[in-house]
C-alpha cells in the first residue's frame, strides 16, 4: 500500500495470487484485503491498478483460475450499497473520455456491475445507465476500442458481452435475442462478439462462447459474423500490402491483427449443430482454417471424423453447395461493395473442405451404405460431391467464361492502361504505326509487354503536364473501376474457380471420375478461349492447363503420366468456331460442349499415346471416362488424312466395343458416335479400313443397342443428314442403320423424315445403295413384294420438295424420280394437288424486275402488241400502248364471282353444255381444222422479227439468284420425271392444261437458259406422253397457236400470270418482249410433239394446219 510503480504492481499481483491459493484451499479471505480493493471502487481512485491487476493477472490463465477470479471480485463486490454506487460514476466519466485508460476503466465498471447483477447468489438489479449502453449500438463499447488492445481489454469485452446474455435471459426469459433484429440480421452486440472472438486469442474465449450458446438460441448467427470478420480483416490486409508493394513502399509490422489459425478452428469446433445451412457450410470453413490440402495426415483425417454430415434434409445440403462453392471460387456476399472478395485464407479453407468432403465421399459404395441406416454421412458427402457442388462450379466457371468472352475490344484495351489514366480510342490510333514496326521485329510476348508498358508510361509522362478537366477526372475514375472489375475477374474470379474445381477432382479420383461429364466440357471451353484470347498472358493460361490436366489425370483407365498427352490431343481436337480457312470437311458439330470436332494434326504423337493406352486397357471405359475421350475419338475420324499409324482402326474398335457392351453409353453418345463414323465414311481412307470392324459395322452397332421405346429425334439426326450426302458410302451406312433400327422397331415406321430418305435412295443410281435402300423400305412398309414397292404416305412430297433442289445432281435426279414414281402409285386428285404445289413452289422463286412504277409502266407501254391474224398470212401488229396488268386482268375476271387461286383454275374446262357423242368430236374437228389456202409468206415480216425492240435494252432482273435458279429448275426437273419412270402414270385433262399453261406462261420465258432448256423438254415431253387423246389435242393446238402468234398465254388463261402471290411484277415479266420471244421459242418445240400425235387419215387436215401455224411462225 505505501510503494509505487512497478514495485506496487508486483505487490498486487503477489496478493492476487495469495487469494487463488486461498480459495483453493477453502479459506476465507481476510476484511483487510477485501478493504483494500473496495476502498479503490468507492473512491474511485486506483481503480485500474487495484482491481484492474486481478483480471489482468489470471485472465491469461486456465479457466479454473478464471473461475476462482471471478469468485473473489464477488466477494469484493458484496461490500454494501456503497460498492455499487460507487461504479456508476467511474463508467460515466469512462465514457465522456476519449482516452483509452478511461474507456478500460469504463469498461471494466460494467463488467464489474453485470458480474454482480447476473449471479444468483447476489440477485442484484442492473443500473438502468448500464443497460442502455449495452442496447445502445452507438455506446463506445462498441467502437472505441480500435488498433492493438491490451490484455485487459482482451478478456473483458467479450466477457462482459456474454454475461450480459446471461443477464438479460435469467432476468426475463422471454426476453428478446441480443444477437438479431427484428430483420434477422445481426446487432452491433453481435458483431462486437464476433470481432472479439476473431482478434482476441485467451482461454476465456471458449467459455464465452458456450455461455452464449446456453441462453441464447441465435448464437448461430456469431459464427457467420466471425466469417465476415475474417475476411474483411484479411482483404484489407491484402489490399494495403498491394497498394504499398505496388507504390515500392515497405509494409510496416502488422502481426497485431494476425488471426491465430488455431484459435479459429478450436471456437469453430465448440459451435453446436445448427438447421441453418449458411452456418454449418461456414462452420465447414472455420474448421479447416489454416489447414493443408494435404490428403495423408494426421489433421485430415480428424477434420473427415468430425464433419457432421449425418441426417442433413437436401434442401440444406443444396444451400450448403451454395455457399461453400461460392466461397471457393472467390465470390463476395457483399453486394454492396464493387471491391468486396473473398480473402486468399478463407478461399483456402474451402478449398481444404472440398478435400476432404472428397476422401469421405470416396469411401461410399452402394452395395454397403445400404444397410448403414443410423449414419448416411458418406452418402450426403458423395451427393454433395458428384452433384450438388460439380453443378455450383460449372455455373461459376462458365459465367467468369462468357464474362470473358463478352468483352469489347474497349474492354480489353482499358484493361491493359495504368490505373489513374484516362484511356481513349485515340490512343490506339497513335500507337498504331510503332505496332506495325514492333511486329516487324518479332518480339516475343514478355518483350512486347515490357514495351507497352513503356510507351504507356511515356504517355502517361507527357500527359502529366496538361491540366485534366473535371469531366476528364470523372471519366478516369469510372475507367478505374472498370480495371478493378476486370482485374477482379481474371485475377482472382477466374483463378480461384479454376483452384475449387482441381481441389475436388484431385481429392478422390473416382469423385473426379463421377464430375467429367459436368465439368470437363466447360474446363476444356475455358481453356480454348484462354489460347485464342489476348487478355490470357502465358502465365495466366498456365491454370487453366493444369486444371485441364487434373481432370484427365481422373481417367482411371489411363496411366497419369498420360494426362498431358490427353490435355494435349483434346485442345488440338476441339474449335469454338468454325474456322473459315479449314473446309467442312476437316470439322463437325460436337453436341456437348458447342465446340467444333477438328481435324488432328499429322503424325500426332500425344493422340497415339493416349489411344494405345486406351486399347491396352481392354475392357469398356467408365461413361464419364468415355465423354472426356470422345472428342479426340471423334477427331481422329474427321478429316481426309489419318493423324498415325492404325488410328482410324483403334477408334472404330473403340466406339464399337461401347456400342455393343454398353447400352448407357451408347444411348448417350449415339448422335456423335454417329455423326464421327459417318464424317469418316465421307472420306476415301475409310474403304482401307477392311478388318473389323469397318465404318460400316461400327455404325450399324450404334443403332443396334436401341433405347427403351422409340429412338430420339436427335440420334436420327446424323441419318437424315447423311442419307442425303452426295457420297455413296454415307448414303450406304445409313440404309444399313435404318435397316437395323427398323428391324428392333425403335423407328418410327410412318415418320415422314425416316420415309423420306429411304424413298429417294430407294431411285439412286448407285445399285448398292438402291439395294439396301429398298430393303429399308420393306421393312418398313412390311412388303413381302420383292418386285414392287409400297407407295409411301400421302404426305411424302412436303420432306420431298426441298430436295429437287439439292445441290448434288444425283440427289437431286432421285428426288425427281422419287416424287414421279410416288405420284404414279397415288390418285390423280393427289397428282393435281402435289402438281400445284410444284407450280406454287416455282413462282415463289420467279424473278422480279428491278424498277416498279413509272418504269414498269414505260416498258409496258413499249412491248408491241402481237394479234393473231384470220387470215392464213400472218401480219405484224403495229405498236400501240399497252393497258397495264391491273386493267387487262380486269376485263377478263367476271364480276360478282370470287376470286379463286389461279393454279387451281389452270386447266379447268370452260364452263356450259357439254356435248357428246358425234356432236362432241365435231366440236373437236372444229378447233382443229383451219380453211386451207395458198401459203405465202411476207419476208419483210420474217426480218422483222429478228429485230430486237428498243426496250428489251431496258429489262432489268433482280432478286434472282443461283439458289432460285437451282429450285425453278429441281421443279422443272421433277415434272419431267413424270414421263420417265417405270410405273404407268394417268395424267387427266385438268393436270395436263395446269401443267401445260405453267410451262408457257413461265418455263418457257425464264431468263435462265437451262431452266427455259429444262421447260423447252419437260413441256415437250408432257405432251409427247399425255396428249395423245382427242381432248387434249383439241387443247394443245389452240393454246400453242395463240402462243406461236402472240407469245403470251391465251386470254382465256391470263388469270395464271398472277398466281402463287406474284401478281403484276410475274405478269409484267411475262409480257416482256423477251419473254414473248422465248415462249415462240418453245411453243415450236411444244407443237413438234403434239404432232407426234397426229398420225393416219384422219388427222390430215390437222397436219395442215399445223405446218401453216409453222410457216405463220
Amino acid at each position: 500500500t505505501k510503494e509505487k510503480g512497478e514495485a506496487r504492481e508486483i505487490g498486487i499481483k503477489a496478493l492476487t495470487w495469495w487469494m487463488v491459493v486461498t480459495r483453493r484451499q477453502g479459506a476465507t479471505l481476510p476484511d483487510a484485503v477485501l478493504s483494500f480493493f473496495r476502498k479503490s471502487i468507492e473512491s474511485g481512485t486506483d481503480f485500474l491498478p487495484r482491481v484492474g491487476t486481478i483480471v489482468t493477472t489470471l485472465s491469461s490463465c486456465q479457466n479454473e483460475n478464471q473461475d476462482i477470479m471471478e469468485s473473489i471480485l464477488l466477494l469484493v463486490l458484496s461490500g454494501g450499497a456503497k460498492i455499487e454506487q460507487g461504479l456508476p460514476p467511474i463508467f460515466e466519466k469512462a465514457s465522456s473520455s476519449k482516452k483509452t485508460v478511461a474507456a478500460a476503466e469504463g469498461l471494466l465498471a460494467l463488467y464489474l456491475s453485470i458480474l454482480h447483477s447476473s449471479s444468483s447468489s447476489a440477485g442484484g438489479k442492473l443500473s438502468l445507465s448500464f443497460d442502455k449502453v449495452c442496447k445502445s449500438s452507438k455506446s463506445f463499447l462498441y467502437h472505441v476500442f480500435e488498433g492493438k488492445q491490451p490484455p485487459l481489454v482482451q478478456y473483458l469485452l467479450p466477457r462482459t458481452i456474454s454475461l450480459y446474455v446471461k443477464y438479460r435471459v435469467k432476468k426475463d426469459e422471454n426476453a428478446v435475442s441480443l444477437l438479431i433484429n427484428n430483420d434477422k440480421k445481426p446487432t452491433s452486440i453481435a458483431r462486437t462478439m464476433a470481432q472479439s472472438l476473431v482478434h482476441f486469442s485467451n482461454y476465456s474465449q471458449g467459455a464465452n462462447l458456450d455461455l452464449i450458446q446456453t441462453y441464447d438460441s441465435s448464437s448461430s448467427v456469431l459464427i457467420t459474423e466471425m466469417f465476415r470478420t475474417i475476411n474483411q480483416t484479411c482483404c484489407s490486409i491484402e489490399k494495403y500490402r498491394a497498394e504499398r508493394r505496388d507504390a515500392e513502399i515497405e509494409s510496416p509490422d502488422l502481426s497485431f491483427v494476425k488471426i491465430h489459425d488455431n484459435h479459429i478452428r478450436s471456437l469453430s469446433w465448440k459451435f453446436s449443430a445448427s438447421t441453418s445451412a449458411t452456418a454449418i457450410a461456414v462452420k465447414w470453413i472455420l474448421m479447416h482454417y489454416g489447414t493443408t490440402r494435404r490428403t495423408n495426415k494426421r489433421q485430415r483425417r480428424q477434420l473427415m471424423k468430425h464433419m457432421m454430415l449425418s441426417n442433413l434434409k437436401d434442401d440444406v445440403q443444396s444451400e450448403i453447395s451454395v455457399v461453400l462453392s461460392r466461397v471457393a471460387c472467390g465470390i463476395s456476399d457483399d453486394d454492396g461493395d464493387d471491391d468486396a472478395f473473398v480473402c486468399q485464407d478463407l478461399h483456402g479453407a474451402a478449398l481444404s473442405v472440398l478435400t476432404t468432403l472428397g476422401m469421405v465421399a470416396g469411401t461410399f459404395d452402394e452395395n454397403e451404405d445400404e444397410d448403414r441406416d443410423d449414419d448416411n454421412s458418406i452418402e450426403v458427402a458423395h451427393r454433395l460431391t458428384t452433384d450438388l457442388i460439380p453443378h455450383q462450379l460449372q455455373t461459376h466457371l462458365e459465367n467468369n467464361r462468357k464474362s470473358a468472352d463478352g468483352l469489347s475490344e474497349f474492354q480489353l484495351n482499358l484493361s491493359q492502361t495504368m490505373m489513374g489514366t484516362l484511356y481513349t480510342m485515340e490512343d490506339e490510333k497513335e500507337k498504331e504505326p510503332s505496332t506495325e514496326k514492333v511486329n516487324k521485329g518479332r518480339l516475343t510476348e514478355e518483350e512486347e509487354w515490357e514495351l507497352q508498358m513503356k510507351k504507356e508510361l511515356a504517355i502517361k509522362d507527357s500527359k502529366d503536364d496538361k491540366k485534366v478537366t473535371p469531366e476528364q477526372m470523372e471519366q478516369i475514375k469510372e475507367q478505374d473501376k472498370e480495371r478493378l472489375k476486370l482485374d477482379h475477374l481474371f485475377e482472382r474470379l477466374y483463378p480461384q474457380s479454376l483452384d475449387a474445381i482441381r481441389a475436388l477432382f484431385l481429392s478422390d479420383i473416382e469423385i473426379g471420375n463421377a464430375c467429367l461429364p459436368l465439368i470437363g466440357p466447360t474446363v476444356l471451353n475455358a481453356t480454348i478461349d484462354a489460347i485464342n484470347s489476348r487478355m490470357f498472358s502465358p502465365l495466366s493460361r498456365l491454370p487453366l492447363r493444369k486444371t485441364l490436366e487434373a481432370l484427365a489425370c481422373c481417367v482411371y483407365e489411363m496411366d497419369e503420366q498420360f494426362a498431358s498427352d490427353l490435355c494435349q490431343s483434346l485442345l488440338w481436337s476441339c474449335g469454338r468456331a468454325i474456322d473459315s480457312s479449314k473446309s467442312c470437311t476437316q470439322q463437325q458439330q460436337f453436341s456437348s460442349g458447342g465446340w467444333m470436332i477438328q481435324a488432328l494434326p499429322s503424325n500426332c504423337s500425344a493422340a497415339a499415346k493416349v489411344m494405345t493406352e486406351i486399347t491396352d486397357y481392354g475392357d469398356v471405359l467408365s461413361p464419364e471416362s468415355f465423354a472426356f475421350v470422345l472428342p479426340l475419338v471423334c477427331a481422329i475420324l474427321t478429316g481426309p488424312r489419318t493423324p498415325f499409324p492404325e488410328g482410324a482402326e483403334s477408334a472404330l474398335m473403340l466406339l464399337e466395343s461401347h456400342a455393343s457392351n454398353d447400352e448407357n453409353i451408347c444411348n448417350t453418345w449415339r448422335r456423335d458416335m454417329a455423326s464421327a463414323v459417318l464424317e469418316f465414311l465421307k472420306h476415301d481412307r475409310s474403304q482401307s479400313v477392311t478388318t473389323f470392324p469397318t465404318a460400316l459395322e461400327t455404325l450399324v452397332a450404334c443403332y443396334a443397342q436401341s433405347e427403351d421405346g422409340a429412338i430420339s429425334t436427335a440420334s436420327l439426326a446424323p441419318l437424315m443428314d447423311y442419307a442425303i450426302y452426295p457420297g455413296k458410302h454415307c448414303r450406304l451406312g445409313c440404309m444399313m442403320a435404318i435397316s437395323a433400327l427398323a428391324q428392333t422397331e425403335a423407328v418410327n415406321k410412318k415418320n415422314p423424315l425416316v420415309e423420306n430418305r429411304v424413298w429417294v435412295n430407294c431411285f439412286v443410281d448407285e445399285e448398292e445403295v438402291k439395294d439396301e435402300a429398298r430393303k429399308a423400305w420393306r421393312i418398313l412398309t412390311a412388303s413381302l413384294d420383292e418386285e414392287k414397292l409400297d407407295p409411301p404416305s400421302i404426305l411424302y412430297a412436303i420432306p420431298l420438295l426441298p430436295l429437287l433442289s439439292n445441290e448434288d445432281s444425283a440427289i437431286a435426279e432421285a428426288a425427281a424420280a422419287a416424287n414421279a414414281s410416288a405420284m404414279a402409285l397415288h390418285t390423280c386428285q393427289m397428282m393435281e394437288r402435289n402438281v400445284t404445289k410444284l407450280c406454287s413452289t416455282y413462282l415463289e422463286n420467279y424473278p422480279t424486275e428491278e424498277e416498279k412504277g413509272q418504269k414498269k409502266s414505260s416498258e409496258m407501254s413499249k412491248i408491241p402488241a402481237q394479234k393473231a391474224s384470220t387470215t392464213s398470212k400472218a401480219k405484224v401488229a403495229p405498236a400501240k400502248p399497252k393497258k397495264s396488268t391491273a386493267d387487262l386482268t380486269k376485263g377478263l375476271r367476271k364480276t360478282g364471282k370470287k376470286k379463286t387461286d389461279a393454279l387451281s383454275l389452270m386447266g379447268k374446262p370452260k364452263t356450259g353444255k357439254k356435248s357428246t357423242g358425234t356432236r362432241k368430236l365435231k366440236s373437236v374437228n372444229k378447233a382443229l381444222l383451219k380453211p386451207k389456202e395458198e401459203r405465202t409468206l411476207d419476208h419483210d415480216e420474217l426480218a422483222n422479227q429478228f429485230k430486237a425492240p428498243s426496250s428489251t435494252k431496258n429489262e432489268k432482273i433482280k432478286n434472282d439468284s443461283p439458289e432460285k435458279i437451282r429450285i425453278r429448275h429441281g421443279i422443272l426437273n421433277a415434272i419431267m420425271a413424270l414421263t420417265q419412270v417405270k410405273q404407268p402414270v394417268e395424267m387427266d385433262l385438268k393436270t395436263l392444261k395446269l401443267v401445260t399453261i405453267f410451262l408457257i406462261a413461265f418455263g418457257l420465258a425464264d431468263i435462265s437458259d437451262d431452266v427455259r432448256a429444262k421447260a423447252r423438254n419437260a413441256l415437250g415431253q408432257i405432251i409427247a406422253s399425255f396428249g395423245n387423246s382427242d381432248e387434249a389435242i383439241a387443247f394443245l393446238l389452240p393454246t400453242l397457236e395463240h402462243a406461236l402468234h402472240n407469245g403470251m398465254a391465251s386470254p382465256s388463261d391470263v388469270d395464271v400470270l398472277q398466281s402463287a402471290n406474284k401478281g403484276d411484277e410475274a405478269a409484267v415479266i411475262s409480257e416482256l418482249s423477251t419473254a414473248i420471244n422465248r415462249r415462240k421459242e418453245g411453243a415450236v418445240v411444244a407443237l413438234g410433239s403434239v404432232a407426234l400425235h397426229l398420225k393416219g387419215e384422219e388427222n390430215f387436215s390437222k397436219i395442215d394446219s399445223t405446218v401453216d401455224m409453222f410457216l405463220s411462225t
